[in-house]
């Protein structure tokens, strides 16, 4: 007669028992997934970091040689003089 009235609330801790560890292993499974995705954000952003640092200093020197070439000494220079000796 007594079991009768503990068998619902052994089901039902029973049942309270299975969802925490459900509940655990599904929050270890979402660390791991967002763990491995940090992981691969990290190569990621380390890669991308210096091939856009590669191609700012590229454009860095190839403008820096066009104002050498163009401005000081150069083609836009002698023009602005032989305009300027027009007068």
């Amino acid at each position: 007669m007594i079991t009768m009235y503990f068998l619902p609330l052994m089901l039902m801790i029973t049942t309270l028992i299975f969802i925490v560890c459900i509940r655990i292993v599904l929050l270890n499974v979402v660390i791991a997934i967002v763990s491995e995705a940090w992981d691969t954000a990290q190569v990621r952003a380390l890669n991308l970091f210096w091939k856009f640092r590669l191609e700012f200093l590229s454009e860095a020197r190839f403008f820096a040689y066009l104002d050498k070439r163009l401005c000081h000494g150069g083609c836009v220079e002698k023009l602005g003089e032989r305009i300027d000796g027009l007068r």
